[in-house]
């Protein structure tokens, strides 16, 4: 497991906004509700990134997309991948597991999702 919790802190989001994206990534997991796709090969021009893009854009995805990388080898170079496919994607890395990375796009600190937050929880959030 790579922890990319200090990229998303750099981007503006709390520690509870963080936890709140992982969870409802884990949801979107377990009720099968995110999309999933395998790509080949070990490099950036190799990989299918527009079809990528299009899976993560549309309304089916919820904004995330589990991506498995079938050639990539390593726990550096799956850090790298992920880091090198959202990036070409304009997207953010949630989580890395093993050779599936999940992605989501568009999710600011001042998101919707997080309405969904406690009370209490939104404060920090705000401060």
């Amino acid at each position: 497991l790579i922890d990319i919790f200090d990229s998303w802190k750099e981007k503006g989001f709390t520690k509870e906004q963080i936890k709140m994206i992982k969870s409802h990534s884990q949801r979107l997991k377990q009720n099968k509700t995110m999309p999933r796709m395998s790509i080949k090969g070990q490099e950036l021009e190799e990989w299918n990134v527009v079809g990528v893009k299009q899976v993560l854009q549309s309304k089916r995805s919820c904004r995330f997309v589990s991506v498995k990388f079938l050639e990539v080898m390593g726990r550096s170079g799956m850090k790298d991948a992920a880091e090198e496919l959202a990036k070409a994607l304009g997207a953010d890395v949630v989580q890395v597991v093993g050779h599936v990375v999940v992605l989501c796009h568009g999710i600011s600190p001042d998101d919707p999702l997080f309405e969904l937050l406690p009370a209490n929880k939104k404060d920090k959030a705000q401060q």
